[in-house]
């Protein structure tokens, strides 16, 4: 292995002179160190270099680090999607070198090799970046990331806010409290609570406590949905209105896959968009035998597939032009109101030819994958960047 004392060597010289050639570089990403080995891409070479940075004391040694690599080639580097996110991306690529974020379940693995050190993940980047076995994901921009992020808090904040209530309602059930006059969390639900008296002074102190949490986090909820709204008829209104034209399709949905999804004009066909979901049937074949699975896949984004998912149970009804659907609408372009009531007849009709063979919730999955088809049509028809 070259040691970095080669690579430092007179720039002016005759030997410095450039190949024509690439360096591939894997990054090892870590919170507090990024571990790099650079290997040349057109011969079985050894290795240029291998190096180890700390994070706290700034990357300006890692870009000056790369930049010498510059005279054995064109410098391409590549990290695994991990919490370090795309700062080191954008970095990299505002310093002028080409960087990609690969997908962490795409890359290969070995079942026989049990070794695994920082040095060596950043070398088997590197080789299998140079062989074309890694999928670079779409790295959103700013702007989409930050909205993303937002969309994200707000399902947190919905899962806290279901969390808070199930130990209300336990909490309650420990002292012989239990409402049985209707649906829960109703208004009438909410009057029984205020009305109820506890004997305990502690258990009365436990119950406000409860009481104060879920509401505070019903409130930062209220704020979230507004803030949704407000990204939706501004950064993001041309797609969220497409998706809207669509039945079971609102805001909050719309929101979810625009800032997951990104622009879909970077996939082929719908039907890409759909394996990409998550909701296309696992198959297993080998020689003339050929199993295909009911289950789905299930790659790709989780938060997508669930309000598909969700947005699927609205079309086992007959189509029809609801009032909310109607008036979201209202300023909709011709083709996709024509798209919308092709879906709700299209998958109508699917849903109950399913429904009788494979049951109630497989045909549903079914249907949810259509409707991607459906909603991915229509948007990439359609300029998803922010305004």
């Amino acid at each position: 292995m070259a040691s970095l004392a080669s690579i430092t060597a007179d720039e002016n010289s005759d030997t410095a002179k450039i190949p024509a050639t690439c360096v591939y570089v894997g990054l090892d990403v870590h919170k507090d160190t990024i571990v790099l080995a650079a290997r040349k891409g057109d011969e079985r070479s050894e290795w240029l270099l291998e190096a180890t940075f700390v994070v706290e004391d700034g990357l300006n040694k890692l870009i000056k680090c790369l930049k010498k690599l510059t005279k054995h080639g064109v410098v391409k580097c590549c990290y695994e999607a991990s919490g370090a996110g795309f700062v080191i991306q954008r970095l990299l690529t505002d310093s002028g070198f080409e960087c990609e974020v690969i997908a962490s379940s795409l890359i290969p693995s070995k079942p026989g090799d049990k070794r695994k050190t920082d040095r060596l993940d950043a070398r088997r980047l590197a080789d299998y970046y140079r062989s074309g076995l890694l999928t670079p994901i779409a790295v959103p921009s700013k702007e989409l990331e930050a909205a993303r992020g937002v969309v994200r808090c707000r399902q947190a904040i919905r899962s806290k806010v279901t969390q808070s209530k199930n130990q209300l309602t336990k909490f309650l059930q420990t002292k012989g409290w239990a409402y049985r006059d209707g649906t829960a969390w109703t208004t009438k639900h909410r009057t029984w609570l205020a009305q109820l008296k506890f004997n305990d002074s502690l258990d009365k102190f436990t119950f406000d406590e409860y009481l104060s949490m879920l509401q505070y986090l019903e409130q930062r909820l209220k704020d979230l949905d507004a803030k949704l709204e407000e990204l939706a008829n501004t950064l993001f209104r041309k797609p969220v209105d497409i998706l809207r034209g669509f039945r079971g399709v609102q805001t909050l949905t719309a929101m979810v896959l625009v800032t997951e999804l990104g622009d879909l004009r970077r996939f082929p066909t719908p039907r890409h968009v759909m394996s990409y979901v998550g909701l296309t049937p696992s198959v297993s074949q080998s020689g003339e035998s050929r199993n295909r699975s009911s289950r789905i896949t299930k790659a790709g984004s989780a938060r997508c597939r669930h309000v598909v998912v969700q947005a699927a149970w609205n079309y086992i009804r007959k189509p029809q032009l609801a009032s909310s659907l109607k008036s979201r609408q209202k300023d909709s372009p011709a083709w996709l109101i024509e798209q919308s009531w092709k879906a709700q007849n299209r998958l109508f009709e699917r849903f109950k030819h399913l429904e009788s063979t494979i049951g109630k919730n497989k045909a549903i999955v079914a249907v949810a994958r259509e409707l991607v088809g459906f909603l991915a049509a229509a948007l990439q028809r359609t300029d998803l960047s922010p305004n």
